[in-house]
Order: C-alpha cells, then sequence, then structure tokens
C-alpha cells in the first residue's frame, strides 16, 4: 500500500558513519544438527518465479500492516538489516518478520519484475508489439517506432525532461548503441520466453556510480550512491541466444499479473516536478495531468497542501514511467494473444477483440496452446530480433494457462474499469485513460481499439474456456488438461491437482472481483459482496452451463473447487494428497507434497473470502494443523517439503511462495481474530524463520535473531548466495558500495549483490538443504 511518507522519505548514503552490529563468528558453534546446502540450481521455469513473485507482493507490506507495522519505520539501504524504528517511540527494536516481509519480500517481488519485463531481454522485444507496430516493420523503422512510445510515456511521467534526463534523454542519443531508446540498456519485452539461463555480467565499476534520485523504487526524493547497472541496464542483458523461446500462456498471464499489481500500486498517486506525491487534481485538470509543461498544481492532505506547477503521471518520475512501459507491454501481449497465438486445434490463427467477446460456450474452440515455439530473426540496424515463425510445440490447453490470463487480464481490466472506485474511476488512474497516453474507452464490451476491451476479450476466453474445456461433467472440478483435436472435439485428462485448484480459485475470485468492480489492490479480509450483474453480461453468453448468469457460475465454478477441495483432496484430519484421478477416483500415490498441504489451505481461505462460507475456513484451519503436526521439524525449525523428508529438503519458488502464503492467509484470517495471541506469535515466528532461511539462507542456529556472520550463512556467501534468492541489488541493501570499497554482502544478510553473484535478483529453481 503507498504511503506519501515513504515516497518522501530521505534516504542518503552517508560514508564512513554506523557500524553494523553483527556478531563476530564465536569460537565454538551449539553442538546440534545444522542445515546445509546439498545443491543448488539457479534457472528454471520462469512461470513458477513469477507466480512466487505475485505471492510475495501479497505477503510484503500488506501483510507487515496487519502485523502492526508502520511501513515508514523500515531503512531499506541499512547497513544492518531487520531494525524496525517506531515512528511514535522511536523505539528501534529487531523485527525478522516484518522486516523480511515489508522489505524483503515486497521488494524481491518487484526486482524479480523489473529484471524480467524490461532489464534483461528475456522475451520477445516490443518492438514487435502489434500497437506499437502494427506494419510489422523490422529494422530501424521497428526501433523508431518504439523509441517515439517510450519518449511519449517518459514525457507523460516526467521521466524524460530533456536531453539530460533525469531519468530517459529526450531525444535518445542517435550515436549510442548502448542506449536506444534514451534509457541505457531498457529492453522492453512483448512476451516472455519460458525459461532463460540467468547468467549476467553487471558492470562492478562502483566507484564511478550513478545516483538514483526523485523517485527510486519506494524512496521518491532520495538519493543514493549505487552501481551503474542500476541507472543503465545493458549489463544485465541475459545472452538470448540461450534462452528456451517457448511462449507459454501461464508464464505470459503470469507476467501479466504481477506487472498490473505494480502498475496498481504506482498509480495509486500523482507526483509534481520536485517528486513531491499527490492524490488529487481540480477535476477540470485531470486531462492536463502528463503533458509536458502542464501548469497543474495537485492537492494533498487536509487542510490541502499544494504541491508546485506541473503534475504527472505515477508515484515518481520512474516508477510513473515503469508503470506506464508495463501498460503498454500488457496492452500489446494482449493484442498479440488475441492476434497471433490462438489455435483452433490445428494451426495457429487469429481473432479481434470483438470477435473473442463473443466467444461462447457454443462457438468454435479457440484457444492458447500450452507450448509456441519461437524462432527469431536477427536484428538489423540496431533493432531487437523480431519473431519470425511461431510453431504449435503442444496442442493441449493448460489448466495453469488460464488461470494466469485470467488473475492477470483482471487486475488489468480493474485499470480500465470507471465502475471501480477504488482503482478505476480514481482521479490517478483516469488521467492515464483519457486518451493520452492510452485510448479512452465507453465503458462497454464492444471491441474497441482500447485496453478495456481487450482485456475483456482475453478475460472472455480464458472464463469461457477454463469452464467448457476443463471442467469435468461428473464432478465440475478442473482438470489440468485438455487436447483439441483438428474439428474441436475435447479430451480432458481427468486428473485434477490440488495445487491448479487451489489457483484456479485464487483466479476466479480475482476475476470476479474485477468483473463486478469489487476488485482492490490486496485482498481484504471480509468476504466478497455477491453481485448479479458483471461487465460482460453484454456479450454472448449461448450455451453457459445451466443458463445462469455469468456472476452466478463464476460463484458455481468457485464453490465446485472448493467442495473437490475440501472432501476429496483433503481427508477427514486435513490431509491433502497431490492430486487425483477421476476416472480411477484414485488420489496420487506419492508423498503429500508441501506446496499441496500449503495450497490447500490457500485455497480454501480465498473460497471463505468468495463465499462468506465458514466450512471453508475450519477446513483450511484443520489443514493448517496437518501442516504443522505432520510437516514441521521443531529441531531445525523447517517444514519438510515432502511428508516423508526427514533430513533432505528440496526448496523451489512453488514450495516456498506456497507455504509463505499459507501462512500469510493463516495469520490475516484467522490469528488475527481476537483472542487468538498464541497462533499470531507462532506464525510470525514461522514466516521471520521461512523468509530468512529460505529466501537469504540465514539458519539463526543458536536463535537469538542476530546473525554470526558469515558462520550462520547456509554456505560461504563468497561466490554464491546463501539461500533460494540469487542476489540482491539496491532496494534491500546492496549499493554495489560500502566506504569506497566493493563488497559481496555489505549487509550481511548472506544475499550477496548481483556483480558479485553474476546473477539477476530473482529466485532460484532449486536448493536443496541437508542435515549434518
Amino acid at each position: 500500500m503507498r504511503h506519501p511518507a515513504i515516497h518522501t522519505a530521505a534516504l542518503v548514503l552517508v560514508m564512513g558513519t554506523g557500524l553494523f552490529a553483527c556478531k563476530e563468528t564465536p569460537p565454538e558453534m551449539p553442538a546440534k544438527p545444522r542445515l546445509v546446502v546439498r545443491s543448488r540450481e539457479p534457472d528454471g521455469e520462469l512461470f513458477a518465479v513469477l507466480r512466487a513473485a505475485i505471492d510475495m507482493q501479497h505477503n510484503g507490506e500488506p501483510l507487515a500492516e496487519v502485523m502492526g507495522r508502520d511501513l515508514t519505520g523500515y531503512d531499506r539501504s541499512a547497513r544492518q538489516p531487520d531494525r524496525y524504528t517506531d515512528p511514535a517511540s522511536k523505539m528501534e527494536t529487531t523485527d525478522l518478520v516484518g522486516y523480511s516481509s515489508a522489505v524483503e519480500s515486497y521488494e524481491y517481488s518487484k526486482v524479480m519484475m523489473n529484471f524480467l519485463a524490461f532489464e534483461s531481454g528475456a522475451g520477445l522485444s516490443l518492438q514487435a508489439g502489434p500497437l506499437v507496430n502494427p506494419m510489422a516493420v523490422t529494422g530501424l523503422g521497428a526501433l523508431q517506432r518504439l523509441r517515439d512510445r517510450v519518449q511519449s510515456l517518459a514525457l507523460a511521467s516526467h521521466a524524460g525532461v530533456d536531453e539530460k534526463g533525469p531519468w530517459v534523454s529526450v531525444p535518445p542519443p542517435l550515436d549510442n548503441p548502448l542506449n536506444r531508446l534514451g534509457f541505457p540498456g531498457l529492453f522492453p519485452v512483448l512476451a516472455e520466453f519460458a525459461r532463460i539461463d540467468s547468467t549476467i555480467a553487471p558492470s562492478g565499476n562502483v566507484r564511478r556510480g550513478c545516483s538514483l534520485s526523485a523517485g527510486y523504487g519506494a524512496m521518491a526524493g532520495s538519493s543514493v550512491a549505487v552501481g551503474d547497472y542500476e541507472c543503465g541496464y545493458h549489463s544485465l542483458h541475459i545472452n538470448r541466444d540461450l534462452a528456451d523461446k517457448r511462449l507459454t500462456p501461464v508464464t505470459l498471464g503470469a507476467a501479466t499479473w504481477k506487472q498490473a499489481l505494480w502498475v496498481i500500486n504506482y498509480l495509486q498517486l500523482f507526483h509534481d516536478t520536485t517528486g513531491a506525491p499527490f492524490t488529487a487534481v481540480a477535476d477540470l485538470d485531470v486531462p492536463l495531468v502528463g503533458k509536458p509543461g502542464n501548469g497543474v498544481r495537485a492537492t494533498e492532505g487536509n487542510p490541502p497542501m499544494q504541491g508546485q506547477p506541473g503534475t504527472y503521471l505515477g508515484a515518481s518520475d520512474l516508477e510513473g514511467f515503469q508503470a506506464l512501459l508495463m501498460l503498454e507491454q500488457i496492452d500489446n501481449k494482449a493484442a498479440y494473444l488475441l492476434s497471433s497465438l490462438l489455435s483452433d486445434g490445428s494451426k495457429l490463427t487469429g481473432m479481434s477483440a470483438s470477435a473473442a467477446l463473443s466467444y461462447d460456450w457454443n462457438a468454435p474452440v479457440r484457444f492458447v496452446p500450452a507450448e509456441i515455439a519461437v524462432q527469431e530473426a536477427a536484428g538489423v540496424d540496431g533493432a531487437d530480433p523480431s519473431p519470425m515463425t511461431l510453431r504449435i510445440q503442444k496442442q493441449i490447453s493448460a489448466l495453469d494457462g488460464w488461470t494466469a490470463l485470467l488473475g492477470g487480464y483482471a487486475e488489468v481490466f480493474a485499470l480500465t474499469d470507471a465502475k471501480n472506485a477504488e482503482i478505476g474511476n480514481s482521479q490517478t488512474v483516469r488521467s492515464v485513460f483519457d486518451g493520452d497516453p492510452f485510448a479512452k474507452d465507453n465503458g462497454l464490451a464492444d471491441g474497441e481499439s482500447t485496453l478495456h476491451d481487450r482485456a475483456l476479450a482475453v478475460l472472455k476466453l480464458a472464463l469461457v474456456n477454463l469452464d467448457r474445456l476443463h471442467v469435468d461433467p461428473s464432478t465440475s472440478a478442473l482438470c489440468d488438461a485438455a487436447a483439441i483435436g483438428p474439428t474441436g472435439a475435447v479430451t480432458r485428462t481427468r486428473h485434477v491437482t490440488t495445487v491448479e485448484i487451489a489457483h484456479a480459485i485464487s483466479a476466479l475470485r480475482t476475476a470476479y472481483r474485477a468483473l463486478t468492480s469489487q476488485l482492490t489492490l490486496y485482498s481484504d479480509s471480509t468476504p466478497d459482496s455477491a453481485a448479479t450483474t458483471t461487465a460482460l453480461d453484454g456479450t454472448s453468453l449461448a450455451g453457459i452451463p445451466g443458463g445462469v448468469t455469468l456472476a452466478a457460475r463464476m460463484q458455481q465454478l468457485i464453490v465446485a473447487q472448493a467442495n473437490f477441495l475440501s472432501t476429496s483432496l483433503l481427508d477427514a484430519a486435513g490431509l491433502a494428497v497431490n492430486g487425483r484421478d477421476l476416472q480411477t477416483a484414485l488420489s496420487d500415490p506419492e508423498p503429500t507434497r508441501l506446496e499441496a498441504q500449503s495450497a490447500a489451505i490457500r485455497g480454501l481461505l480465498e473460497a471463505y473470502l468468495a463465499t462468506g462460507q465458514v466450512s471453508f475456513r475450519d477446513r483450511a484451519q484443520a489443514a493448517y494443523q496437518v501442516l504443522e503436526q505432520r510437516f514441521y521439524l521443531p529441531d531445525l525449525r523447517i517444514y519438510r517439503t515432502s511428508i516423508d523428508s526427514a533430513d533432505a529438503f528440496v526448496y523451489t519458488p512453488a514450495n516456498f511462495a506456497a507455504l509463505q502464503t499459507a501462512l500469510a492467509r493463516m495469520y490475516v484470517l484467522v490469528a488475527a481474530r481476537p483472542g487468538m495471541d498464541s497462533l499470531r506469535m507462532t506464525i510470525e515466528a514461522r514466516l521471520a524463520r521461512l523468509n530468512k532461511l529460505i529466501l537469504n539462507g540465514w539458519d539463526d542456529i543458536n536463535d537469538d535473531r542476530s546473525i554470526s556472520y558469515p558462520a550462520e550463512c547456509l554456505s560461504p556467501p563468497t561466490d554464491a548466495s546463501a539461500g533460494l534468492f540469487l542476489a540482491e541489488r539496491a532496494l534491500t541493501g546492496e549499493l554495489g558500495i560500502d566506504e569506497n570499497a566493493l563488497t559481496v554482502d555489505r549487509d550481511r544478510d548472506c544475499v550477496i549483490e548481483v556483480d558479485d553473484a553474476h546473477r539477476p535478483s530473482l529466485l532460484g529453481a532449486r536448493l536443496s538443504l541437508g542435515v549434518q
């Protein structure tokens, strides 16, 4: 949640001051079993990273606020992490759970998104976007079209003021191949690849460095000396020749969902030419906000404080620019999905937004195949490579793809929905969709060339296909996959996975809230309001099961998944299974994985919020009791990653995020209630330990909440970080410089800096731990 005080907080690196209060390594550590790293894999499927990033954002600042923390009490660039200064009492304390949530989990989720969206080149270039480049020209023509759009967004956010910046040079230097768009190394992505080799070579020239000011991260008005790579992304680029150039709907949808959350976050505020944040302007001035040279004066507070002349889009220069650029990526992605990535069961085809909005349960099947291979043509004249051929690699419909697209474009639609009081109808968002820089819509689902209608078009395809292709007729449970034949015949797998059922409930609830104008930035802790109408009611609903309204059908699907989860994927005591074969009525034989047990808790609590049925919350509590009793190992203070594992633990982005989310939801919806003090303290301790041990790789062996560095790191933090998170940068204390010396781990938290790790701020694929 945005707080103006955070934006205006000064964050200045003072050289030579402040002692780091970690302890020296004691001569002898306690003689007790300890965890050690057996192996580490840095690279995996990006959809798992992006899904985790979505959850880590929800489990970040919003969770810390529920825990009663004032977010201004944390210093993100502190040389000693884990400290909290209460703004009222000025008392400083160690706060592992608050800091690891509000700062580390939250900011890790942001830097992962930034890296994949516009720093690394981890996908098809936005130069090929159908809206940026409708004639599909290549070479210098493609580069110029993208350059023009980037420049216009930079001006609307005040990130590009003149030829000197402050962030985006307008016009860009035409003779610098490392700065083609006005921001050095900027590489906006249209469609993310399925997998990359994350090896990078960040510039370590921190003595020359650069200064981040007037709106970096959550710190508008700040000034921090950092490494070069923070102000120029060229050295953060991956080797695209080593990328797995498949497009998968789950990756595209998860990227959209993650980006849309931050866009909503960034667009909660205006800012003036000094970087000061504001929430209001005169109604007549809304169309003028973001226009170069405008004289609008924004206001804040009561009595109102007035800003300087000149009001621009977003929370700050850089955050406003990033929000608008991600909106451009999201909009082009929707257009690309509709025009190029749909299949009729035999070949790729396309449809207009209008045709997609008319798509119903009786229409010829159109779906996004689970995997599409891309071959690129080399870029010429300084332009990026462009997609040359697309080839279907897996001609199936995957449930995870539809749930990701459903949740992602539900968040996007809320931004364009004038009926959504908190998001789409706020002044700070309306000024973005008033015709400049993004097209204004008439509010109807009628196929206009707007993000409003393209988002609804993707939502319609996702909702209909999730229902008609994946619902098992006998149980109403959502099956993992369906094969589509050339004639449109559907053959379902008839297998149901606990994790995917939970994700489906979450996505359906997000879509329900968006289409009924209830969606807010973060899920609230009260059950949703029942609705009878949706934004898609004016489109064809022919063939909808039972002839009910779309709102009713969405509720039916949520209840059906929750009931199946409660009765068929959990036993009477609350132990989950990994999945179930509907044809044989047998559960998967493998021992229950941590991810499945955690997902069951999350799915049932989401269903409780969607329906208000307390029975779902009760079943979630039973599943939580099993999680504590059968997965948690008190001696090691770690959760088993499989119910039968006692001395080997394999953590991934998926099971880490599933567990973190289960604990966070239990805290908000159960432990935060009156009389639950003991449960609150237990969950806070579990979350702190999970974040510090698995993300950072700090094993607080003596449980004194103070790191003995480096002895308590899971592995020596020299050339690799100790935990699942590969590397840190400025938003979490690694500034690249400390008392004029290069540093590997400035804040001594076992996570090293990106230029030492030669890896980005990204979750690794796998962290395998054992007991010594």
